[in-house]
C-alpha cells in the first residue's frame, strides 16, 4: 500500500507531495493528481521510512524538498 497527500500550489497550478504513507519497497510517485502534475516533494516526505529501495519519480516533479529521504 502506498497513498500520498498533496497540496495545491496556486502559484503553479499543481500539486505538492507533502505527506507518505506506505509500506512498499518500489515506490512510484504519481505524476498527476486531479488532473494537475505533481511537481514538488516536500521536506521530509520519505523519512523514517526504511523498507523503501527504489523511488520511481516523474518527470513533472521539478523541486525535491530537503532531506527527502530523512534518515534512512
Amino acid at each position: 500500500m502506498q497513498e500520498f497527500l498533496f497540496k495545491y500550489v496556486e502559484e503553479t497550478d499543481s500539486f505538492c507531495a507533502i505527506h507518505y504513507q506506505g509500506d512498499v519497497a518500489d515506490v512510484v510517485v504519481p505524476s498527476m493528481h486531479w488532473g494537475k502534475p505533481v511537481t514538488i516533494l516536500f521536506d521530509d516526505l520519505f523519512k523514517g521510512h526504511g523498507e523503501i529501495r527504489s523511488v520511481s519519480i516523474p518527470d513533472t516533479v521539478t523541486e525535491i524538498g530537503g532531506f527527502v529521504f530523512g534518515d534512512q
